[in-house]
C-alpha cells in the first residue's frame, strides 16, 4: 500500500500537461519527499524504491529486472520490533556485488506518511503545485452511483 500511495502522490505531482505518471515521476517524488530518519544507515534512493515497487507489483517478491543493475538496492522486509534498516551484501547471488537492505515495514510506512505530509505542506505553501494537485484529485478515485438490482 505504501508503494500505491507513492504512485498516487507522484501522479498528482507530475508536470502539468503530462497525462500519465512515469517511472521518472515516481523516482523524482521519492528523491524529493521520502526521507529516512537521520539515524538510519540507509537513506532512500528513488531508484531503489521504484525497483522495490516493481518487484512487489510484478513478481510478488523482492527482485525485479532493475535489480540486475549493481547500483540498485534490493529491499527485504521484516516486522521485528525495531525500526532500523540494515544493509548487508548478499551471498550466493548471480549478480556480483548486489546489495540488499532489510527494511522495517513499520519504518517504511512511517517514512511514506512523513513524505506525504511534506508533499501536502508544499501543496499548501506553493499555489501552483496546490492548484495542479487539486485539479487532479478526481483522477485518483472516481465514485459513481451504484444501484443494486434484485
Amino acid at each position: 500500500m505504501s508503494f500505491i500511495c507513492i504512485d498516487a502522490m507522484a501522479s498528482l505531482a507530475r508536470p502539468s500537461g503530462k497525462s500519465r505518471v512515469t517511472r521518472a515521476d515516481f523516482i523524482g517524488w521519492c528523491d524529493k519527499y521520502l526521507k529516512s530518519n537521520t539515524q538510519q544507515q540507509y537513506q532512500y534512493s528513488g531508484k531503489d524504491v521504484y525497483a522495490a515497487r516493481c518487484a512487489l507489483l510484478h513478481t510478488y517478491g523482492t527482485t525485479a529486472e532493475l535489480h540486475d543493475k549493481s547500483d540498485i538496492m534490493k529491499f527485504l522486509y521484516h516486522d521485528c520490533n525495531h525500526l532500523m534498516h540494515q544493509l548487508y551484501a548478499e551471498e550466493n547471488t548471480v549478480v556480483i556485488s548486489t546489495k540488499s537492505l532489510v527494511i522495517s515495514t513499520k519504518s517504511l510506512v512511517i517514512d511514506v506518511c512523513t513524505a506525504v505530509d511534506s508533499f501536502i505542506a508544499e501543496c499548501t505553501s506553493t499555489a501552483s503545485l496546490g492548484d495542479l494537485v487539486v485539479s487532479r484529485l478526481d483522477e485518483i478515485i472516481t465514485v459513481v452511483p451504484y444501484s443494486a438490482h434484485s
